[in-house]
Protein backbone atom coordinates (compact mmCIF):
# COMPACT_ATOMS: atom_id res chain seq x y z
CA UNK A 1 0.00 0.00 0.00
CA UNK A 2 1.25 3.49 -0.86
CA UNK A 3 0.75 6.09 1.89
CA UNK A 4 1.42 9.77 1.26
CA UNK A 5 1.51 12.20 4.16
CA UNK A 6 1.36 15.91 3.36
CA UNK A 7 2.49 18.34 6.06
CA UNK A 8 2.23 22.11 5.86
CA UNK A 9 5.17 23.89 7.46
CA UNK A 10 8.16 22.52 9.31
CA UNK A 11 7.84 20.35 12.39
CA UNK A 12 9.40 22.43 15.15
CA UNK A 13 8.68 20.50 18.34
CA UNK A 14 11.12 17.69 19.17
CA UNK A 15 8.39 15.38 20.51
CA UNK A 16 6.47 15.70 17.24
CA UNK A 17 9.61 14.84 15.25
CA UNK A 18 10.08 11.77 17.45
CA UNK A 19 6.46 10.74 16.83
CA UNK A 20 6.84 11.13 13.06
CA UNK A 21 10.01 9.03 13.08
CA UNK A 22 8.32 6.32 15.17
CA UNK A 23 5.31 6.31 12.85
CA UNK A 24 7.61 6.09 9.82
CA UNK A 25 9.64 3.21 11.26
CA UNK A 26 6.55 1.19 12.22
CA UNK A 27 4.86 1.50 8.84
CA UNK A 28 7.92 1.25 6.59
CA UNK A 29 8.28 -2.58 6.64
CA UNK A 30 4.83 -3.24 5.18
CA UNK A 31 3.95 0.02 3.34
CA UNK A 32 5.62 2.50 1.03
CA UNK A 33 5.65 5.90 2.73
CA UNK A 34 6.08 9.28 1.11
CA UNK A 35 6.30 12.44 3.20
CA UNK A 36 5.71 15.76 1.45
CA UNK A 37 6.55 18.95 3.36
CA UNK A 38 4.90 22.03 1.89
CA UNK A 39 6.20 25.50 2.76
CA UNK A 40 4.11 27.45 5.23
CA UNK A 41 2.43 30.52 3.77
CA UNK A 42 1.80 33.46 6.04
CA UNK A 43 -1.61 35.10 5.89
CA UNK A 44 -1.33 38.88 5.54
CA UNK A 45 -2.70 40.94 8.43
CA UNK A 46 -4.84 43.05 6.06
CA UNK A 47 -7.09 40.69 4.10
CA UNK A 48 -9.76 42.40 2.04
Amino acid sequence: MQITIVAVGKVREPFVKDGVNTYRSRLAPCHTLTFIDLPEERIPANIS
